[in-house]
């Protein structure tokens, strides 16, 4: 085991300091050894083509950027190298300096007894780092002993430590900033031109002759102009594009492809002197287009008309060397006669067809449930379309419009767009009852003790009262009174009602009632509703006079405040009509009910 008190001369492997002075050996090695950080992999170092110190990190960097080991390390290669993305894991490019620097055995100052224990790790790596040997005097990971990030320690490291066991600065080739941590061990190292150096590197390797100049590092940019008007010229600094070009080397990649103008009848090369030339061919302009030409029935006349030559060879066509007139953007002149096909009928939809020429046809489409039409001449008035807002109105000419419907189909909103949209509902549409007060729709018997209910849904198609109407008749039935209301009491549940549930176009209904089944001695009770009762299940009036309902009543006559218990049925005819003014196809429905509440 190694003894943190032996002292051996890391050049001869005697024993050190036999004096004990710690004085003329220490100046003999400061002299003797050259200190280095050049071939840190944290640092740039142009010129110098073999990697860095560190094989690991060396492997990793030169992997993605071959440049690194086949032509220099340059700042390119220290940024991959500190790039966490990258290989900072194999590189460690970060600021490994202790605090203090060199304090090796952790006492938080730097003295001999650092040096010592740094020649001592030194010294264990020398022979192999043997486990379980590690100098007791080290007090951090043996990696922070590698105090100038060579990627070992050894007696540079020693050589750092000296000087500041002794409070005095490292060379400036090891700390140009003067901060007591080697610059090999700080990232991003210290800025050259910031510290007065003239050699500097400015991390583009499409530069040349890099130096700093007002505190700032620049460089000649390389000339990669190789006289061809058909190559594109530039250096790329980044990597190869692919075949024999390398990191940083010209590019000389053909462009003649890109000589053409876009016009369809010319023809395109380039001149290695000239650079792109662009010739017309007058027999390339026959597109085979009806539409264009002089005439629609008659043959095509189209033209080249692009002369175009790049005369100076600068790649740009001026105005002084083409036609002013030089077509469409294909460089022929292809005029458009397609205005020929107009007809001049308002009716007509009027297009051309390359293929075949002019096409005429009705710009009306066709209409769902019903027919359409379209006139040429000054606006019309004799149409008329029964069920449609527009009956009898003056169409402009060139309008399409809905001339009739189909049966059973109306065309109430007077749209064009969407045809005839209304249609009749089953009743009306299969001449089924509900057409009249002698042929009503028949509901049946509504008991007010069994709460009957009963929903009806269809529509009509008239816009005004009397033209179009829908009818119902039903029985309200009055039951036995001994039923129970307001607290057990005898009672009476005869509640008719008669109302809308659904009614978006706003339809109105009539009603009509009589103890018998005959509408001719029915009485019009009410009109123009869209929701009536007619009840006793309920008691109003002062103690003894008009008293109205018969909830409770009694089978008694004579019983202070409460009627006699009576039969209320009652026949009931309900007219629903559309009101005036009220459009729309929409269905309604119409609930009647007796006992509901």
């Amino acid at each position: 085991m190694v003894s943190c008190s032996t002292e051996i001369d890391p050049m001869t492997g005697e024993v050190w300091d036999e004096g004990g002075d710690f004085g003329n050996e220490m100046e003999t090695l400061v002299g003797a050894l050259s200190l280095s950080s050049g071939d840190s992999c944290c640092t740039a170092d142009p010129g110098d083509a073999a990697g860095c110190n560190d094989p690991g990190c060396s492997s990793c960097v030169c992997d993605l950027d071959p440049y690194c080991c086949g032509t220099e390390w340059d700042q390119l290669c220290v940024d991959r190298a500190a790039n966490s993305a990258q290989c900072l894991g194999a590189c460690k490019c970060t600021t490994q300096c202790l605090s203090p620097v060199a304090d090796v055995n952790g006492t938080s100052s730097v003295n001999v007894l650092d040096v010592q224990c740094v020649l001592l790790v030194s010294l264990w790596e020398l022979s192999g780092s043997p486990a379980g040997s590690i100098p007791v005097c080290l007090a951090v990971p043996t990696y922070k002993a590698d105090l100038n990030c060579s990627g070992t320690t050894n007696v540079g490291d020693v050589l750092v430590a000296i000087p500041l066991a002794l409070s005095l600065a490292l060379d400036a080739s090891i700390d140009a900033d003067g901060d007591d941590c080697p610059d090999a061990c700080i990232f991003p190292p210290p800025d050259p031109c910031a510290v007065g150096s003239g050699v500097c590197d400015d991390g583009d390797r499409c530069t040349i002759n890099d130096k700093c100049s007002g505190g700032t590092c620049s460089g000649t940019t390389k000339n990669c102009n190789d006289g061809n008007a058909c190559t594109s010229d530039h250096c790329d600094s980044d990597g190869p594009l692919g075949g024999t070009n390398t990191y940083g080397s010209c590019y000389h990649n053909d462009i003649s492809w890109t000589c053409t103008d876009s016009k369809f009848c010319t023809n395109n090369y380039c001149d290695t002197s000239l650079g792109c030339i662009v010739e017309p061919v007058n027999s390339k302009c026959d597109d085979g287009n009806w539409c264009t030409g002089t005439s629609v029935s008659s043959s095509k006349t189209d033209i080249c008309v692009a002369k175009h030559y790049d005369a100076n060879g600068n790649g740009t066509i001026s105005a002084s060397e083409s036609n002013p007139n030089a077509g469409d953007a294909n460089g022929c002149s292809f005029p458009d006669i397609s205005f020929q096909c107009n007809d001049g009928l308002p009716c007509s939809a009027d297009s051309c067809v390359a293929a075949s020429g002019c096409k005429n046809v009705d710009k009306c489409s066709s209409v769902s449930n019903g027919g359409h039409s379209c006139h040429n001449s000054a606006a019309q008035t004799d149409w008329g379309l029964s069920g449609s807002v527009n009956t009898g109105s003056s169409i402009p000419a060139g309008t399409c419009y809905v001339s009739s419907c189909n049966s059973a189909y109306f065309n109430f909103d007077g749209a064009y767009s969407n045809g005839c949209e209304c249609v009749q509902d089953p009743w009306d549409l299969n001449n089924l009852s509900g057409n009249s007060s002698g042929d009503p729709h028949g509901v049946g018997d509504l008991l007010d003790n069994s709460a009957k209910n009963v929903q009806v849904t269809a529509n009509l198609l008239s816009k005004t009262n009397g033209s179009d109407s829908d009818w119902y008749k039903f029985h309200g039935v009055d039951g036995p009174d001994n039923v129970a209301c307001g607290g057990g009491n005898t009672g009476d549940n005869f509640h008719v009602r008669v109302r809308f549930t659904n009614n978006p176009a706003g339809f109105l209904f009539n009603v009509w009632v009589d103890t018998g089944s005959s509408f001719a001695s029915a009485s019009n009770v009410c009109s123009g509703v869209s929701d009536w009762s007619d009840r006793y299940d309920f008691i109003s009036g002062n103690a003894g006079t008009g008293i109205t309902g018969e909830c409770p009543c009694t089978f008694s006559d004579g019983v202070t405040d409460k009627n006699q218990c009576s039969t209320q049925s009652k026949h009931y005819w309900v007219e629903v009509f559309r009101p005036a003014g009220a459009f729309g196809c929409d269905n309604y429905t119409l609930e009647m009910s007796n006992g509901v509440y």
